[in-house]
């Protein structure tokens, strides 16, 4: 699940050139996506999509992103699972120490780590 996420949450344009750009900046912050992969995977293990929330300090300067995007710390997932009970209080639960926002809406979660 590592490798498909850190690909979808790279993917911000139609460019291949700069895809590829944002996708090797990210790797300077994998652990953050390791330590969020871990943790939403004791949780939630049905499939997950990941939206483009990575956006490289240097790859996407123009686009001026915040700190917890050019950081990898902020997560945007959808997972018919955040439908089912007693899930969203299973992931409030494994996010509340290591997280300094969450938030549900519908079918998708947004986390920003804490640094």
């Amino acid at each position: 699940m590592l490798i498909k996420a850190q690909k979808e949450i790279t993917k911000i344009s139609d460019d291949d050139a700069l895809n590829n750009k944002n996708y090797i900046e990210s790797l300077g912050f994998i652990s953050n996506l390791y330590k969020f992969v871990n943790l939403l995977d004791s949780v939630v293990d049905s499939d997950v999509f990941f939206f483009p929330t990575f956006k490289g300090r240097y790859t996407c300067e123009r686009m001026c992103p915040r700190d917890e995007e050019c950081e990898m710390r902020y997560f945007k997932i959808k997972s018919a699972k955040f439908l089912e009970d007693k899930t969203i209080e299973k992931v409030l639960k494994v996010f509340k120490d290591v997280s300094e926002y969450v938030k549900f809406t519908d079918d998708i979660l947004e986390v920003i780590l804490k640094y």
